[in-house]
Formats: C-alpha cells, structure tokens, sequence
C-alpha cells in the first residue's frame, strides 16, 4: 500500500484570502422616514384572558413570560425557566408524557402560581441543598402572584 501525498492540506489552511474592502458606512445623517414610531403605541404588558382568576394556558405563559422579562420583571434566568413549557413541544405525548400518562394540553389553563410555589415545596423537600432553585421558584411564584388583568406595565 503506497502513502499518498497530501500536501495539498498544508495549502487549503495556509492560504490567505485577500480582504475585501468593507461598504462604506452609510451617511451619518439621521434618516427618520423608514423608521418605525415607538413611541406612539407604547406596549402594556396584560395577562392573557383566561378562564378563571389568574389562570393561563402554557401557550399565554410563553407570551407573558417574554413581556414580564423584557419589562424587567424578570432576570433571563427566571424567565427561561418560565418560557418552557414542555407541552408545547409536539413530541410531549411520546415523551414526557408516555411516562407520566398524560396528552399535551397545551390551551387549557392551570394556576401558575400555585404550579410554581408547589415547585418551591417540592424543592424544599427534596432538594433542600439547592437554594437558588428554592428561590428561583418562590421568585416566579410572586412576580406571577402580583398580576392583574390588565396590569400597568409600560414598556
């Protein structure tokens, strides 16, 4: 068996591109006509209509959840742990769900407060160690506790 030379290696990493020179930047002048009014409409964060006092759908949770973080009511971490919600995605029945018993109901609202300060029980009993979960979820639990629908969070 004969060694083949592959010194054509050496040249596909060693050679350089010529730069290509960059677009000019574009005028510094400020061009208001293309961009869009912000200030017109401002955004109030509301809590999705559901049925029942406080309650949401996973679906409306994802929603509200990016409101309450871009408003600043949530640190990124708290509100990754609130945008998830595993029976958005479509293999929950085959998954998850095949070892819980449960079909994804991804519309039907359930009591997110009560959810999330049953996480802070259920934290505190078998995760006693970890304290940040344990304040994590009491966390989530109050800034949800203190929504009405609508709230008064402008952004």
């Amino acid at each position: 068996m004969l060694a083949q030379d592959k010194s054509f290696y050496a040249d596909l990493y060693s050679k350089t591109v010529p730069a290509k020179p960059l677009p000019s930047p574009p005028s510094m002048v400020a061009r208001t006509e293309n961009l869009p009014v912000l200030v017109e409409n401002p955004r109030k964060i509301e809590a999705p209509k559901a049925a029942g006092h406080g309650k949401l759908s996973p679906r409306q949770m994802v929603t509200l959840s990016l409101d309450l973080y871009i408003a600043g009511a949530l640190s990124f971490e708290d509100y990754a742990e609130l945008a998830f919600q595993p029976e958005l995605h479509p293999d929950f029945d085959a998954t998850i769900g095949a070892l819980t018993g449960e079909k994804a109901e991804p519309d039907r609202p359930r009591d997110f407060v009560r959810l999330w300060q049953d996480k802070a029980e259920f934290q505190r009993r078998h995760n006693n160690e970890r304290q940040d979960l344990i304040e994590q979820s009491e966390r989530i639990a109050d800034v949800l506790s203190k929504i009405k629908s609508p709230a008064n969070v402008l952004i």
